[in-house]
């Protein structure tokens, strides 16, 4: 059920996004949001590209827990084009959303977990920017896991991968994003 409530909350963290601001939302909207998402039986094309807009918006924990209910929630449309690329974005970007930072344990030990989740979606041969991206998330975990040398030169193939296929705002993308994990894992 598509609410004004939702579509605001994902106007409001687009919008913050392109104004490169930081992104605020009101926490009634924030809790109806998750208890519309908790709700919902079998999540649609529409829950999913909300939960996947709002990621951010939510704390380590409770991204853990609604991915694993999108997952359980939407699996049976994989087969279907949009909803795989979807499901597989949000279980990508909330592996990258893990690794992330100062988060280490508990949110580092769902990564085995999220990451066969992944693999029950059978990433594609030609979902090069999937396949890239994985490469890019195996580099973060092991350098979240102690695995420096061996996760920074994953991350950085994959960012030259990026630039040899003429996508340099990705490769930047990932070379700030590597830095901020190193930044806390020093």
């Amino acid at each position: 059920m598509i609410t004004p409530r939702s579509i605001l909350a994902m106007l409001e963290v687009f919008e913050s996004i392109i104004q490169e601001q930081e992104i605020k939302i009101a926490q009634e909207d924030l809790e109806f949001l998750c208890s519309y998402l908790f709700k919902v039986e079998i999540w649609g094309y529409y829950e999913l590209r909300l939960y996947n807009s709002t990621i951010l918006l939510l704390p380590p924990e409770l991204v853990v827990t609604l991915t694993k209910t999108a997952y359980d929630k939407s699996f049976r449309f994989k087969d279907f084009p949009k909803y795989y690329k979807t499901i597989v974005s949000i279980l990508m970007n909330t592996l990258i959303y893990l690794m992330g930072g100062q988060y280490t344990h508990p949110y580092i030990e769902h990564y085995d977990t999220l990451k066969s989740y992944l693999m029950s979606m059978e990433i594609k041969e030609e979902d090069l920017f999937f396949k890239n991206q994985l490469m890019f998330i195996d580099g973060l975990y092991k350098i979240k896991t102690g695995n420096k040398e061996e996760g920074i030169e994953l991350a950085v193939s994959a960012m030259r991968m990026l630039e040899q296929l003429d996508a340099p705002n990705i490769a930047i993308g990932l070379k700030i994003y590597l830095d901020f994990v190193l930044e806390y894992t020093k």
